[in-house]
């Protein structure tokens, strides 16, 4: 059960531009595991339920200076609490002594964890600075921050009982995530460029982006193989959840081009890097590089609507920086079998008076065979295989306004 909240204001006061806003949340969960025989017996929780209370505050501030630079800032605080409230109920339906054990008693044997209720007080920040350069249409930008997260709940309050090897052990006393994040980037746009199929009515219309981010993370949650590390008290090969040092990095680089007031197409690379660095080796679950050209032509239906027509190829590389070892890691990238791939897809469609849309299209046009690298396996799988891609698809989507 979820319920959420919550409002912003803007204002402005003395050339500031602010917004200020909150946000409350209340969320249950309760995952029961029930023999499959039998099905009035509780032989595990998968979240025991599991109750958490949180609230946010934020502030966010922009200001000029002259006319070529731009500063924002922004400060948010975030409050958690949450408590595993049947984590001390022994399961008493598993066929052995392996099943029939409490969430509790999972957290103490993993972890030495005999608390299943947690408080966290995440604060973040963030400073972006903007510039235009000499040259007409270019900017530079900047932007510092330290952004926290709360652990999700199957990271800290998954229980899943059974023999070790089928385990999956949250962690309550995990920390919280810190990202140290450092930003730049160059954009530099023609004096006609109002965005992608957007174009005024003198000046060329196009934009090119540079953009690079490096995040230095403290106590980054991991999920990971017990096998007796730092934090984590047994080594019987169950799956845990535990807090490491990592580095996240990545660069995009993007082109648009409005050709005429019909007639577009953007071109999008990124590279994508992730690294363990308390246990020296890739981050599982990292995308490779990617590159996506698009091309779109859209004009009036008379006074009724718009139509439109375009397509898209995607380039996915290789990633050959993998976590697919569960005698050294979490074993989840699958061999780092996904080869690299391009894909085409072709799609149109019509709005009328603003009310009723159709899209339509084709999608893996050329019928490739195909698995990504993120593969979103279920973690927990003794035997991870890739899921392929669907061959070629064709849909039809209809949405109308009342």
């Amino acid at each position: 059960t979820l319920f959420e909240g919550g409002a912003t204001a803007d204002f402005t006061t003395g050339g500031f531009e602010n917004s200020v806003g909150f946000r409350v949340k209340q969320d249950d969960l309760n995952a029961q595991r029930y023999n499959v025989t039998g099905g009035d017996r509780l032989n595990g929780f998968r979240f025991p339920g599991v109750e958490q209370t949180g609230f946010g505050l934020w502030g966010d501030t922009r200001v000029a200076f002259g006319e070529t630079t731009r500063l924002q800032a922004g400060l948010r605080y975030d409050f958690l609490h949450g408590e595993a409230t049947k984590a001390g109920i022994i399961t008493t339906g598993g066929p052995n002594a392996f099943f029939n054990v409490s969430p509790l008693a999972l957290y103490q044997t993993y972890y030495g964890v005999t608390d299943a209720e947690v408080t966290d007080h995440n604060v973040s920040g963030k400073v972006r600075l903007e510039q235009d350069l000499p040259v007409p249409g270019v900017m530079a930008y900047g932007e510092l921050a330290r952004l926290e997260r709360s652990p999700r709940e199957i990271e800290r309050w998954h229980s899943l009982s059974g023999p070790p090897t089928s385990r999956w052990v949250g962690n309550p006393d995990l920390e919280t995530e810190k990202h140290h994040q450092a930003r730049a980037g160059l954009q530099w746009q023609g004096a006609g460029y109002r965005g992608y199929g957007r174009s005024a009515p003198d000046g060329a219309s196009w934009l090119l982006r540079l953009d690079g981010h490096y995040d230095r993370v403290q106590d980054f949650v991991t999920l990971d193989i017990a096998r007796g590390q730092s934090g984590v008290l047994m080594a019987d090969g169950a799956i845990v959840s535990r807090n490491v040092s990592a580095t996240l990095a990545g660069v995009t680089a993007e082109g648009q081009w409005n050709v005429t007031p019909n007639l577009s197409t953007r071109l999008v690379a990124l590279y994508a890097y992730g690294e363990n660095e308390s246990d020296d080796r890739p981050l599982y679950q990292i995308r490779p590089f990617e590159a996506n050209w698009l091309l779109d032509y859209q004009d009036d239906l008379g006074v009724i609507g718009t139509w439109n027509l375009g397509t898209k190829v995607r380039f996915s590389g290789r990633q050959t920086r993998v976590d697919d070892d569960s005698t050294t890691g979490l074993g989840m990238d699958t061999g780092g079998t996904a080869g690299s791939f391009t894909t085409v897809d072709l799609y149109g469609g019509f709005q009328l008076f603003n009310r009723v849309g159709v899209t339509f299209g084709v999608e893996n046009l050329l019928d490739k065979h195909y698995h990504e690298h993120i593969t979103g396996t279920h973690v927990a799988s003794v035997s991870k295989l890739p899921i392929y891609a669907p061959g070629r698809t064709f849909f039809v989507r209809a949405v109308a306004n009342f």
